[in-house]
């Protein structure tokens, strides 16, 4: 993701801890939930959020996940990170 501002990070981490009851701590890193495993960096001079998954449960399909995400980051993501209100 591009032009990520430090205070966007800051609110996208508490709407993934919202969601999973984890959190990004730190500007990289990894997270583990219900078998799904990300790894994540945030270059602040480039203001860029890289997340990469590193490894999921055999039954859920690679399509499926690419679906979830670019569906969140169209809606409630793009809304979330232009400051709007989510649920």
């Amino acid at each position: 993701m591009n032009n990520i501002s430090p205070q966007q990070l800051e609110v996208f981490s508490k709407e993934i801890q919202r969601r999973t009851g984890s959190e990004l701590t730190g500007h990289q890193g990894e997270l583990e939930v219900q078998g799904f495993r990300v790894q994540y960096f945030y270059d602040e001079v480039q203001r860029t959020l890289e997340i990469e998954l590193k490894s999921k449960p055999w039954y859920v399909p690679q399509k499926l996940i690419e679906a979830k995400v670019d569906e969140f980051l169209a809606g409630p993501g793009k809304d979330l990170l232009a400051g709007k209100t989510v649920r």
